[in-house]
């Protein structure tokens, strides 16, 4: 996600807050709402950095990037369901250096609705590198707050 449009999404935290339903979803009201349906389409992008490590002005492993974002890809296999799952790196063309920024979008492909991007995690604000387990059940509790919303 280029700089200028990370400010144009909407942090997952914010986006939990305003689709939450006014009541809890508990087990009996989520149905099959852990995966994908038929007719989802997700879209995970992560920015990362491709930058050639070790250098002069950079420490560290290029391989650190690539591994973290395999993890995550890994995970997120979970959350398909019978809906469609795209997870793409650099989607939007050189990254920036240090970056390790994941948003997603949910379209269902009945209404035509398309929700987000919803930023999930950013290495360049936050300074520190993610828990691909933990992403992961970010964009699970994303993805349950929209398809409920959406029902």
């Amino acid at each position: 996600v280029a700089h200028k449009e990370m400010a144009g999404l909407l942090l997952l935290d914010e986006m939990i807050r305003q689709y939450r339903p006014a009541h809890s979803m508990d087990s009996s009201t989520r149905g099959d709402t852990h995966s994908l349906q038929a007719h989802h389409v997700m879209k995970v992008r992560v920015e990362h950095c491709t930058a050639p490590r070790p250098s002069i002005h950079l420490r560290g492993s290029f391989q650190k990037y690539v591994d973290a974002f395999n993890a995550l890809h890994r995970e997120l296999s979970k959350l398909r369901g019978f809906g469609v799952l795209s997870v793409e790196a650099n989607p939007d063309g050189p990254p920036r250096i240090g970056s390790f920024e994941v948003s997603f979008t949910l379209e269902d492909t009945q209404t035509r609705k398309l929700l987000g991007p919803f930023l999930v995690f950013s290495k360049l604000q936050l300074g520190c590198w993610p828990s691909h387990n933990k992403l992961a059940a970010q964009l699970q509790t994303g993805l349950q707050m929209l398809i409920h919303h959406a029902n």
